[in-house]
């Protein structure tokens, strides 16, 4: 049963991943280092399958095996989240202690971003 409850969360996970990869805010390697490990312990074989893909296996195997972002994945990722807040400060929140709100958590992201250890990559 709790392989079963891991494979599950693994699977949400790597949808909510998806969606990520396509809306500006919501993180998609946060969910998918998530889902490897639900995998790892729920099917190891879809945790080989998910470190394989072409797409997100780089990042992924970044963060396993040396629990680093690439600096492409970081600039990438500070750009979506500027852009993401920026948009919801001016356009789509009026009260101000949310814009500041908003202000605080992009700077947390930022900052948390650059502490990462960077892979060394061709980026």
């Amino acid at each position: 049963m709790r392989r079963k409850v891991y494979v599950g969360l693994g699977h949400l996970s790597v949808a909510l991943g998806v969606v990520g990869a396509f809306v500006p805010v919501m993180p998609s390697v946060d969910f998918l280092i998530v889902a490897a490990a639900c995998y790892a312990k729920g099917n190891p074989a879809l945790k080989k399958k998910l470190l394989a893909h072409p797409r997100f296996g780089p990042p992924l195997r970044d963060w396993e095996e040396h629990r680093a972002v690439s600096r492409r994945g970081k600039r990438l990722g500070i750009a979506l989240v500027t852009v993401g807040i920026a948009i919801s400060i001016v356009w789509g929140v009026e009260a101000a202690w949310l814009r500041i709100l908003l202000g605080v958590i992009w700077a947390g992201v930022v900052v948390l971003l650059l502490a990462l250890k960077t892979q060394e990559t061709s980026d």
